[in-house]
């Protein structure tokens, strides 16, 4: 008898923590979804491919975008969400040059750039 409460504990609260991490997911999906068309609606003009994973409470960002603002409203609306945000988004800036069309580069470590 015991084990069968222990058991139907154990059920439930695996089943309250996947439910949890879903909500998160879906919630960072719209949040991702509305920076995308308010900053880079258009794929041929930026780039905004984003997406997190969670280790414990801290979400991690990983992915690549041409906007810098779009990236502090990502941060910044998980945060007001209180979330611990780990970022390893990599910004990529523009690089023009005479005879070619413009080119994404990766952003130099240590070069930071101002809104």
């Amino acid at each position: 008898m015991k084990n069968h409460i222990f058991c139907s504990i154990l059920l439930i609260f695996l089943a309250a923590c996947a439910n949890q991490e879903t909500i998160l997911k879906k919630e960072f999906e719209e949040l991702k979804n509305r920076i995308q068309k308010q900053y880079v609606p258009d794929k041929r003009v930026g780039i905004w491919d984003v997406d997190c994973y969670f280790i414990k409470k801290e979400r991690v960002l990983k992915g690549t975008t041409t906007s810098i603002k779009a990236k502090k409203a990502l941060i910044d609306g998980l945060e007001e969400r209180d979330c611990q945000v780990t970022d390893s988004l990599q910004l990529l800036t523009r690089q023009s040059s005479i005879g070619r069309k413009n080119l994404w580069y990766r952003q130099p470590i240590g070069m930071q750039y101002t809104l």
